[in-house]
């Protein structure tokens, strides 16, 4: 049912837009937050609403990725023409501060991210795609260029932002999909994720990790479809 409509994907955090072989009919568009331009800038992070906005100039299906999901949810209420929400490797908040958010990841742990960045972007990187594929292996190597001021300002979103108490305003149908061996974002953030949506389903994916839509391809697009005939999404 989905191939009368417009569908549009966002990546998560450093993860190459080439990754992405995911087969809604038709094609997805994929935002592109430009992580890996030459002397870029964070414009496609600061501006991710109003562009959002524009590429949903007709009904579609939003499929977001980990940190793209978290901009997503952000959004997603405030636009009428999205119709359905996919979410991979999800959350609405990544950072745990104090006795808040206890399954999420440490500010330190974020702000020794960001230093690394700084001092050896390629190393740093190299570990998050180990640590994302887990327990597969990835196959794809970095592009030749990073766009620093963009990857931070993704981890200054990852620290701050909060998108639980957008998650009310969500009325759309939302399939939240998540490996049950990430590495990254604990399962549990999942479900409390689904937890605080009006319309959710939920799936656990056995053997899989944080690179969950790169990595079982198959599995999840018949998840998504019996997710789209179920919801009957018109």
């Amino acid at each position: 049912m989905h191939k009368k409509y417009k569908n549009v994907l966002v990546p998560g955090w450093a993860v190459m837009t080439g990754l992405y072989s995911l087969n809604p009919d038709p094609h997805p568009a994929i935002y592109d937050f430009h992580f890996f331009k030459e002397g870029g800038n964070p414009e496609q992070l600061l501006r991710f609403e109003d562009n959002l906005e524009i590429l949903f100039d007709a009904p579609g299906i939003l499929y977001a990725h980990s940190l793209g999901a978290l901009l997503s949810l952000r959004a997603a209420g405030g636009l009428p023409n999205v119709k359905a929400l996919v979410v991979y490797s999800g959350f609405a908040k990544f950072a745990r501060s104090a006795d808040d958010n206890i399954h999420g990841q440490s500010l330190d742990a974020i702000a020794a991210m960001k230093k690394h960045l700084s001092d050896n972007p390629r190393g740093l990187l190299n570990n998050f795609h180990r640590t994302m594929f887990h327990p597969q292996k990835s196959s794809s190597s970095l592009p030749d260029h990073f766009n620093i001021s963009a990857l931070a300002a993704g981890l200054d979103i990852l620290s701050g932002l909060d998108a639980r108490p957008m998650l009310a305003k969500i009325q759309i149908p939302v399939l939240v999909l998540h490996g049950k061996d990430d590495r990254i974002v604990n399962p549990k953030l999942a479900a409390e994720l689904a937890a605080g949506l009006k319309n959710s389903r939920l799936h656990m994916i056995e053997n899989a990790g944080h690179a969950l839509p790169l990595t079982h391809v198959k599995e999840i697009n018949n998840l998504v479809e019996r997710f789209i005939s179920d919801y009957d999404i018109s």
